[in-house]
């Protein structure tokens, strides 16, 4: 596969999949009455349990500035789903970290995206599987060192949809 039309068919097959994925996702979340990003971020802070992540941590794993994510976040936290506590380490920082009210839900968004991860890919081998990675690994590698992307390489590594 090393013709341009082969390659350039595989980059947009890569990104109609994230795009479609990203759009059932979503669509699941709302259905679930939680925002994309919302949803997003209590995914994001139920991995980190028990002790919660920086706020530059959840601005960096959503890809956005940092006046959109303490929107995001000062909703979740009107909600009563989030609290923000200073840290223990570094008195600039504040560590952000699900409440009991916010825990289920958050428990909720993640058996959500297992079952549609269960869901896409239950007829696919854990060969293809394993290769298919192997390969996405080597692109994201790809593109990360080819420029900007590379401010958020390390969220890619626990990205839910």
């Amino acid at each position: 596969m090393s013709d341009l039309p082969s390659k350039q068919s595989l980059i947009a097959a890569l990104v109609g999949t994230a795009r479609a994925l990203q759009t059932l996702f979503d669509a699941q979340l709302r259905e679930m009455g939680i925002t994309a990003a919302r949803g997003r971020v209590l995914w994001f802070l139920a991995k980190k349990l028990p002790q919660g992540a920086t706020q530059s941590d959840v601005t960096d794993y959503l890809r956005v500035e940092n006046p959109t994510a303490v929107r995001i976040l000062d909703g979740l936290e009107t909600l009563g789903h989030i609290r923000r506590r200073p840290s223990e380490t570094d008195r600039r920082a504040k560590i952000i970290e699900l409440t009991e009210a916010g825990r289920p839900i958050a428990e909720e968004v993640v058996h959500e995206s297992r079952m549609l991860y269960r869901n896409v890919l239950d007829d696919i081998s854990d060969e293809d599987l394993a290769t298919t990675k192997r390969v996405l690994d080597t692109v994201l590698r790809n593109v990360n060192a080819m420029g900007p992307a590379r401010r958020w390489a390390h969220a890619d590594r626990e990205s839910v949809l």
